[in-house]
């Protein structure tokens, strides 16, 4: 009887042996799984921080857009101003004779020229107007970056508790 009883023991701690490498092999089977989210979601990560480098560098292209134009407005202006005063002077320094001529002729060169001035202002307006437009796009894009950027580094982080978590449990079944 006592081969039996031996027999039987010997069995059961087996099926005790057997249900812990079952539990290690799911174990194992959960940390590759939780292994793999982590590289994905560090993927993902890494892909929204470029995305949001482009979205920053596209932004500062718009800034510097915004200024030129800005700059080429001014100087437009400031031609024009320097224009129109210069035929203002020439006008001014004829002689008395040609004083009523003249000034009717700086007249309508200062107005033509303001005219001139009012449309280039008129067409830089509206290429600012484009740029600013630009750059909401820009930063819209850049913030939806750095979210999901965020997003995935946070999925990354949480996938390496639960990893972490796991191996505690496979430690602990080891030393069992």
């Amino acid at each position: 009887m006592s081969k039996y009883n031996d027999a039987a023991d010997a069995l059961r701690r087996e099926a005790v042996r057997y249900e812990g490498l079952m539990s290690a092999a799911k174990a194992l089977e959960e940390i590759g799984s939780l292994d793999q989210a982590a590289a994905e979601a560090k993927k993902a990560a890494e892909k929204y921080a470029v995305e949001a480098g482009k979205a920053r560098d596209d932004l500062a292209n718009v800034l510097e857009k915004i200024k030129l134009a800005e700059s080429t407005a001014q100087s437009v202006e400031d031609a024009a101003t320097t224009q129109a005063n210069a035929i203002l002077a020439q006008a001014n320094s004829d002689a008395a004779a040609y004083l009523a001529k003249a000034q009717a002729q700086a007249k309508e060169y200062t107005n033509a020229a303001m005219e001139e001035v009012e449309v280039r202002k008129g067409r830089i307006e509206k290429e600012i107007s484009a740029a600013e437009i630009v750059l909401e796009s820009a930063l819209a894009s850049s913030a939806a970056a750095e979210a999901k950027a965020e997003d995935a580094n946070k999925k990354a982080s949480d996938a390496e508790k639960r990893l972490a978590a796991v191996q505690a449990q496979i430690a602990k079944l080891a030393g069992a």
